[in-house]
């Protein structure tokens, strides 16, 4: 269990780089899909809200596993970002201003009563170290990494995915808040994905984030609309199983 809640936060991880733009607040929901052998059912939902403003990026992600085994697993992540351009080049590295993370494990009954209270400090786990709940490094690293993740909204607008040659890697290096983190990607190429008896042309590409100075061993796939340039689709593989997360299918309109 512990595994699978390290790739629910993990699942939300990507960065690239670009040039500075703005975009209003946009909201997108997504549910994650586990499967394993026979077994193919939601295992978490949530919302991720992303805003830009010059360059600078504010986002914040929320989401919780469907009750699984008496628990809930929950998460609500910020993230303030400064993008700024490299001379001369297609990518960025990333300076991060702020991050914050919380990490909470209600049981199920606690969830559905609507008395449960994520602020007392028994109920929680942040980045910070604040909180007494208890949560493993793993989990804790991976809440940090979903941070990380938010950067991909604003990333992906500028990205010359058309330039780039199938199969080509680079690393984009993250600073600040934490520093010395890293993400490995590989661009596969075009692709289509198949949604909901709908057939969307993507972009594909590989990450894999940092950990603990070392590439964490769960890369991730993950496609891209080529029309709006959101990430529709994560997939990624596990001891237990595969995890699949989907934003909206209007996300790719």
């Amino acid at each position: 269990m512990k595994r699978f809640v390290y790739l629910f936060m993990l699942l939300f991880t990507a960065s690239f780089a670009a040039h500075a733009l703005s975009f209003p607040e946009e909201i997108y929901p997504f549910k994650i899909y586990f499967h394993l052998g026979p077994i193919n059912k939601i295992a978490a939902d949530g919302q991720i809200k992303v805003s830009c403003n010059n360059g600078n990026l504010y986002g914040t992600l929320g989401g919780h596993s469907i009750p699984w085994a008496g628990t809930v697993y929950m998460i609500a992540d910020t993230l303030q970002a400064v993008m700024k351009p490299v001379a001369d080049s297609q990518l960025d590295s990333e300076t991060v201003v702020r991050r914050a993370a919380w990490y909470m494990k209600p049981t199920v009954d606690e969830f559905r009563s609507g008395k449960w209270d994520r602020n007392l400090v028994y109920n929680h786990r942040t980045l910070s170290g604040q909180g007494t709940l208890d949560a493993n490094d793993d989990t804790m690293e991976a809440i940090g990494i979903s941070t990380d993740m938010l950067a991909m909204f604003y990333y992906f607008r500028q990205m010359p995915f058309e330039s780039f040659t199938n199969g080509q890697s680079f690393r984009i290096n993250i600073a600040g808040a934490g520093g010395g983190r890293f993400v490995d990607i590989r661009y596969v190429g075009p692709a289509i994905l198949d949604y909901e008896d709908k057939e969307i042309p993507t972009y594909r590409v590989v990450f894999e984030y940092s950990y603990k100075g070392k590439p964490c061993q769960y890369p991730v796939t993950c496609d891209v609309s080529r029309k709006n340039r959101i990430p529709l689709k994560f997939s990624a593989g596990l001891d237990i199983g595969h995890l699949v997360l989907l934003m909206d299918p209007g996300a790719g309109e």
